[in-house]
């Protein structure tokens, strides 16, 4: 890489892309996009060494223009960028929701565990997306998000890393504690279907029933 950028002409055409992606952009109305999602910072410094690096391969082979391929890129990625903030959460849920189904199963360290905890995945997929459609800013879908990305894969990653002792003189607890946020989690499905926002953001304690 170092081979690379020591080159003068590669410079110079580097200095010109980001000169066409800074304009790009701007005209492109992305600025704000990029400086409000989330993480901001990572994910513009990001995307501007991502485009850059697709603006350099996709000039070359084709022979244009730089700024007119750096404009094509940013507006490309303007739709995946601006996405709702919705959108963004409900993602990165299924897909930590996912990771924790898979984790669980390919192990094949708690069969036991299996059926509980798939019910409890399947209702918090379904939770969240409701969730952040009915109240995106009560802090119950805030909790409700923080249990499907962060809690409950971690809750199964620190379970499956004991010895199998340990793992399974808990897991009855374990299974049990799944069990009692897939019954709440439900509940708070129902309370969404009622059309009960005050209710549903009385609940927002129901993340103390999470693992201890």
């Amino acid at each position: 890489m170092g081979l690379f950028f020591d080159n003068r002409k590669v410079k110079t055409e580097m200095k010109k892309i980001l000169y066409a992606l800074a304009a790009a952009v701007a005209t492109a109305g992305l600025v704000e996009v990029l400086t409000s999602a989330p993480l901001a910072t990572s994910l513009t410094i990001g995307f501007l060494v991502g485009a850059a690096v697709t603006v350099v391969l996709i000039a070359r082979s084709r022979g244009e223009n730089p700024k007119t391929v750096a404009a094509e890129v940013v507006q490309t990625a303007k739709a995946t960028v601006s996405e709702p903030k919705t959108v963004f959460d409900e993602r990165a849920a299924n897909e930590q929701l996912a990771r924790t189904y898979e984790t669980l199963l390919f192990s094949a360290k708690a069969p036991a565990v299996m059926p509980t905890a798939q019910e409890l995945i399947v209702t918090l997929r379904l939770a969240v997306s409701r969730a952040l459609q009915f109240a995106e800013s009560s802090e119950t879908t805030f909790n409700l998000v923080k249990l499907a990305k962060e809690d409950l894969p971690e809750a199964v990653r620190l379970f499956l890393d004991q010895s199998d002792t340990d793992r399974a003189l808990k897991e009855g607890d374990f299974i049990a504690q799944l069990e009692a946020l897939s019954k709440k989690v439900k509940e708070l499905v129902s309370i969404i279907d009622a059309g009960q926002a005050d209710a549903f953001d009385a609940q927002s304690s129901f993340i103390n029933l999470k693992f201890n």
